[in-house]
């Protein structure tokens, strides 16, 4: 089973509710699921593609649905130097964002057990570089 992910922008002084999505997500696949006694569920997710927003709305559950187009994605092969360049800001806002949350998990001692941060690490594998485009908006 897949479904996408997404972000908000980065307009971080919003009311949530408020706050608008990302014009750009990432395809993920459900590896391993399981439910925990508190009724809380767990999913492990691999990222296999990403996509770009063409249409959203929200369902009557308070889920956001959207038609997604995953061949207008940067693709390093590409001879449109425009997409190329887009898909490296992406990555570089990948590899900073990713900063930024490690430094908020470890300075709000967010861990809910000791090694709990290294858990994360080890299951995300190494970082990819900013030149592995693709690579990097799955990871």
């Amino acid at each position: 089973r897949c479904f996408g992910m997404i972000g908000y922008t980065n307009n971080e002084d919003a009311n949530f509710s408020s706050r608008e999505i990302a014009k750009r997500g990432t395809k993920v696949e459900i590896t391993a699921h399981g439910s925990n006694p508190d009724g809380r569920f767990r999913l492990e997710i691999v990222g296999r593609k990403m996509f770009k927003i063409v249409h959203k709305r929200e369902s009557e559950g308070g889920y956001i649905e959207a038609a997604v187009d995953d061949d207008d994605v940067a693709d390093l092969n590409d001879d449109d130097h425009d997409r190329q360049e887009d898909a490296f800001e992406l990555g570089k806002d990948v590899i900073k964002r990713y900063h930024e949350w490690e430094k908020l998990v470890k300075e709000n001692g967010w861990e809910r057990h000791s090694d709990h941060l290294k858990g994360v690490k080890d299951t995300l594998g190494p970082m990819p570089t900013e030149d592995e485009i693709g690579k990097l908006a799955v990871w």
